[in-house]
């Protein structure tokens, strides 16, 4: 390894720690006197804990793309905020349509007192997603950064490119992702005892995705869970209505 690589700090060494303690944040948070969804900064804190690390292969490309640039700590540290930022982006979307779900379950008074039944439908819908052909497509390029470096690195423009790749590479994620992340906001809006542990599976269920040799092999498996939750949660409701009447 030349020396200048060997200078450049190992991203793991800086990711791995900031996600522990985006996790230990993303547990206190919840607790807050006015935690109904998580607010924006909330939302970013998320993205660290659940998507970061497991963008550490796309991380360790600039890390050697930017090896013998001046000050390529912060070329990758630019990476990853560029990351983070079109995650906080589809993170401000997403609550978006959530507060605009809440507002529309209000004003139905059965789904109002039946909750169950919308976190269903979003379960259901992120189960379903799991199907499809962008869920595919967008976890194909997910799994190989070194694609976004033989498009997007030039080379005449470090920061710009740096911020391209991280961004097109977070764009490819949110894709991935995006559904099994709208899962999380329900469930970390809903708080109580499951919300922390179904998190954590859902970080896991989308860093196996995306860095296990065999885990494509996950998505359809997870996709029928998903499915089957979902039914559950939207049928129990109607179903004890029927007994009860």
């Amino acid at each position: 390894m030349t020396a200048p690589v060997a200078g450049l700090r190992s991203p793991a060494a800086v990711v791995l720690p900031l996600a522990a303690l985006a996790w230990a944040a993303t547990v206190l948070l919840p607790h807050a006197p006015d935690a109904g969804h998580p607010a924006l900064a909330g939302w970013a804190v998320m993205v660290v804990a659940m998507m970061l690390p497991p963008a550490l292969p796309m991380l360790g490309v600039l890390r050697a793309l930017v090896a013998r640039r001046r000050a390529p700590g912060l070329l990758v540290a630019a990476g990853a905020t560029a990351f983070v930022g079109v995650w906080t982006v589809t993170g401000a979307l997403l609550i978006g349509a959530a507060d605009a779900v809440r507002s529309g379950v209000a004003a139905v008074p059965w789904l109002a007192a039946h909750p169950a039944v919308v976190a269903g439908a979003v379960v259901g819908a992120a189960g379903a997603y799991q199907f499809g052909p962008w869920k595919d497509r967008c976890l194909t390029a997910c799994r190989s950064p070194r694609g976004f470096a033989a498009r997007h690195w030039h080379g005449e423009n470090p920061v710009v490119d740096v911020a391209t790749l991280a961004g097109a590479y977070a764009l490819s994620c949110a894709g991935c992702c995006v559904a099994l992340m709208g899962v999380a906001v329900v469930v970390d809006g809903a708080a109580g005892a499951v919300a922390l542990p179904v998190m954590v599976t859902l970080a896991l269920v989308m860093a196996a995705e995306r860095l296990l040799p065999r885990g494509r092999r996950l998505v359809r498996p997870v996709g029928a869970v998903l499915l089957g939750t979902g039914a559950l949660l939207v049928l129990g409701p109607l179903l004890a209505g029927l007994l009860s009447g």
